[in-house]
């Protein structure tokens, strides 16, 4: 019979380690779940895993953060494709040297052959393009896999387009996965326009996160065009509950793009915006469309270079639409004007405006002060020649009357 789980994560065991460990399943040891995180399993390990740990009624095999490598990932993977552990339906190689193509294609290889694979985790590997294009081959072919964690792989565009193929493939485990993960990629303006069409088509997408992607270009030279299709393909996307674009550069110019997803799509209930650039005029946009999303419960804001009128902007749409259920506007630069604006929220906790930027609005006020100060010596001066100018006029005049 399967014990419930084993957990040796943090112990340091190294290869000799999952050798024993194999060696005990052969034995007659069965587990359910399997964790070994961060035990410094190399590719001896993996061998080891395979050929032991491997074996039906494994549901969950967990070994983040090793070095198991290409080769150790190729083990694990070869193992798989031959059935060895047909109940598996969570594995997890997050941080595990994977480099590229190699190991990625044994994995794509095995996807079809495992039958009960929901969930898995590459994420924090270095697969690049390459890898990504691999694995698109499997994830076009028929499977059970649900959620795919690909986050701070190096993913850029033509990875990207692999992937949108993958997703759009009819009867492919692409185009049934429910959550997606790719924050923390390079897919860029080109990168999210590849993959708008088959985000848009997809009918069991739930969850999707591209984060810190720079699909609204970059801070220094924001572009519309990769959140204007993104966007607008997610419009009609009924199955779409989470959608996370955070740190994306998304300017006050993509404002309508949002304010237009709001208003058209009726499912989507989380949007992350945070860390982006909308400012208190992007805001505005987004703060009145959001008034009509009848789905929505959590709006992330914070980080936007909102001011006090970003703050009674978020005041107006929880007043007008209680279905919100937070409004997030952390780190931003709202003085007490906007805490006032916003307190009955804050009270309630459906507006968090804690850790506002002090020094930005100390530098604001500082520069309101320095401006208002300019612009008196301004008016002062001008005073000074008009009262010059009209002396000069009135002595010339008392010097022609006297004539």
């Amino acid at each position: 019979a399967a014990a419930d789980e084993l957990d040796v994560s943090w112990c340091a065991c190294g290869d000799r380690g999952a050798f024993e460990l194999a060696g005990a399943v052969l034995k007659g040891a069965r587990f359910r779940r399997v964790v070994a995180c961060k035990c410094e399993l190399g590719e001896g390990a993996a061998e080891a895993v395979a050929g032991g740990v491997l074996q039906p009624g494994l549901t969950v095999l967990r070994l983040q953060n090793n070095g198991l490598g290409d080769g150790g990932v190729a083990h694990v993977a070869a193992a798989l494709g031959s059935g060895a552990a047909p109940d598996l339906r969570w594995l997890q190689l997050m941080d595990n040297k994977i480099t590229g193509a190699t190991a990625l294609t044994q994995v794509a290889t095995a996807l079809p052959a495992c039958a009960s694979l929901r969930r898995l985790d590459l994420s924090m590997n270095a697969v690049g393009d390459e890898g990504a294009m691999a694995l698109a081959g499997g994830l076009a072919e028929p499977g059970p896999l649900r959620t795919l964690h690909l986050g701070f792989c190096g993913v850029g565009a033509a990875g990207a387009k692999a992937l949108a193929e993958a997703l759009a493939a009819p009867g492919g485990a692409g185009s049934t996965l429910a959550h997606l993960d790719m924050q923390c990629n390079k897919l860029g303006v080109e990168g999210a326009v590849a993959l708008a069409p088959a985000l848009g088509a997809h009918r069991h997408l739930r969850r999707l996160n591209l984060s810190c992607n720079a699909v609204g270009g970059v801070a220094f030279a924001p572009q519309r065009p990769g959140v204007a299709a993104l966007l607008e393909a997610l419009q009609g996307n009924e199955a779409l509950v989470a959608l996370n674009l955070k740190g994306n550069a998304i300017s006050a110019a993509c404002a309508p793009d949002v304010a237009d997803f709001l208003l058209e799509n009726s499912s989507v209930a989380d949007l992350h915006l945070g860390c982006n650039m909308l400012g208190d005029d992007g805001a505005w946009e987004v703060c009145e469309a959001a008034q009509e999303a009848a789905a929505l419960k959590w709006l992330s804001l914070e980080r936007n270079n909102l001011t006090s009128a970003g703050a009674e902007h978020a005041a107006g749409l929880l007043d007008a639409n209680e279905g919100v259920a937070h409004v997030d506007l952390r780190s931003n630069a709202i003085d007490g004007v906007g805490e006032r604006a916003l307190a009955a929220h804050s009270a309630s906790g459906r507006a968090n405006c804690r850790f506002q930027l002090k020094e930005v609005i100390e530098a604001r006020e500082k520069k309101r002060l320095e401006e208002e100060a300019a612009a008196a010596r301004k008016g002062r001066a001008q005073a000074e020649r008009d009262a010059k100018k009209a002396a000069k006029a009135a002595k010339k005049a008392a010097f022609a009357a006297s004539r």
